[in-house]
């Protein structure tokens, strides 16, 4: 649940056009609420729900990648890698 928003103009990270940070609050399995920033759509408001993604401990985390945002990333580095070693195999 959404607690505040940032102040307009925040700063996010790049690719996440239409996103602002806000503090965000969740419940984890043992009951206790926790509370974070992370970046949300820019219409969320203070009360809302928004999906958040939390690592086995609780704690927020980024989303994973889909394959078609990996993709281009995995040629990127595997490009690099040939490179270095020259192309050898």
């Amino acid at each position: 649940m959404v607690v505040r928003t940032a102040s307009a103009g925040a700063s996010t990270r790049f690719g996440d056009a239409g996103r602002v940070r806000a503090e965000v609050e969740w419940t984890v399995r043992d009951g206790h609420t926790c509370v974070g920033w992370t970046n949300v759509s820019a219409e969320a408001r203070s009360g809302s729900r928004v999906p958040i993604w939390t690592d086995a401990r609780g704690g927020l985390t980024s989303r994973l990648a889909d394959p078609s945002e990996a993709l281009p990333d995995a040629v990127v580095v595997g490009a690099l890698a040939a490179a270095a070693t020259g192309g050898a195999v």
